[in-house]
């Protein structure tokens, strides 16, 4: 059966920000993004200022030099195996003290019906190795490697999976989340499904100045009527999220690239680009919402294995009273375990929680060793 064409009518237009829009029930191709955004004759409106900062601006300036839309354009395959809920100081407080995850009311239609439903939010975590293998893959996959580009593959190295995906960090906040895909559905589905199986669908593309979210819901079979419309998971590899025999999830992302700093041309110089000469690109940003009625909640184990403190990844999503340094937020994290189950946090002086390498937290002996390298 043959796509549905893209119809973007004026209520998909969210706010007054230009290149943000939702697709109800497709992931939409880069391409695609620009055609829909074209028909609206998106382009004879442009002004400066913000606007300047658009995706359509963005993917049509990147189209003006074909090597750099090689490069924007360079596919990556991300395996699904764990998945990550990050937010601010009064979200971790909440999760924490509860044991639960709740939803939040998102609007998922394109007209004038206002369908709300509630959703737990989570996005991917990416293995370092994936990371490496993706910028391999990107800097093979150059049509022009001169002497010159090959004196500075590390650089162009790095010009791949530098979008926010990829980031330690996070824009939504310093205290992450993270559980396998399997603990996750299997909470889900012990929870939320009466007792049947998990449903996976389609539920479509968010588009932002720079960020694609591509986004698969989660949800139990009792609610298929509700989302009936919305395509389910295949196993097709073509597809830009498909699910492997074994079950694993797949993405297939056009883009993993929120900037460049080096430019390439079609004889294969390189130049280096600062400031506002940065060439941005626009990225795919794949994430998963489980369906919670009401507003959830879904329940969860939380261990140390689980939560950890990160930094903040521009640009920040969160406000700033709800932002902490990563060391309050690792020790935040440290009393809130210690009040729950009266565990210490640390053995011999050195912390076991992840990510922790604050000076207070160091063993005594190395603390004596910094001390006497600073004083020498």
């Amino acid at each position: 059966m043959p796509p549905t064409p893209i119809s973007l009518r004026e209520d998909q237009w969210e706010g007054s920000k230009p290149g943000k829009f939702f697709q109800r029930g497709r992931l939409l191709k880069i391409d695609e993004i620009e055609k829909a955004m074209a028909r609206k004759e998106y382009a004879d409106d442009v002004r400066d200022g913000e606007s300047s900062l658009s995706m359509l601006r963005i993917i049509r300036a990147q189209k003006d030099n074909p090597i750099m839309h090689c490069m924007m354009k360079t596919p990556a395959r991300l395996e699904v195996s764990r998945l990550q809920h990050v937010t601010g100081r009064d979200g971790f407080q909440g999760i924490f003290n509860d044991g639960s995850f709740k939803g939040k009311p998102k609007k998922i239609s394109e007209n004038n019906t206002e369908e709300w439903r509630c959703f737990s939010w989570w996005s991917v975590a990416v293995p370092r190795d994936t990371i490496s293998s993706i910028r391999r893959v990107g800097f093979e996959e150059l049509p022009c490697i001169s002497e010159q580009v090959s004196l500075m593959k590390m650089r162009i190295y790095n010009q791949f999976a530098n979008s926010p995906v990829f980031k330690d960090g996070s824009r939504y906040g310093n205290f992450k989340f993270s559980f396998s895909v399997e603990d996750l559905v299997t909470a889900y589905q012990d929870q939320h499904c009466s007792g049947g199986p998990a449903v996976f669908r389609i539920l479509g593309t968010w588009t932002y100045q720079q960020e694609i979210l591509h986004t698969v819901l989660v949800h139990g079979p009792q609610y298929d009527h509700l989302f009936q419309d919305l395509p389910e998971i295949t196993r097709d590899t073509q597809q830009s999220v498909y699910q492997r025999e074994d079950g694993v999830f797949m993405f297939n992302l056009e883009s993993t690239s929120i900037t460049f700093t080096l430019r390439l041309d079609s004889q294969g110089h390189v130049e280096g680009l600062t400031g506002s000469r940065r060439s941005q690109c626009v990225w795919n940003n794949p994430s998963f919402a489980f369906f919670l009625p009401e507003g959830g909640p879904l329940k969860l184990d939380i261990s140390r294995e689980n939560l950890g403190a990160c930094k903040d990844v521009k640009p920040v999503m969160q406000s700033r009273g709800d932002r902490v340094p990563v060391k309050e937020a690792t020790k935040l994290i440290q009393s809130h375990f210690q009040a729950r189950d009266g565990s210490q946090g640390i053995k011999n002086g050195i912390s076991t929680l992840p990510g922790d390498n604050s000076l207070e937290m160091r063993s005594p002996k190395r603390r004596r060793q910094l001390d006497d390298h600073h004083s020498a």
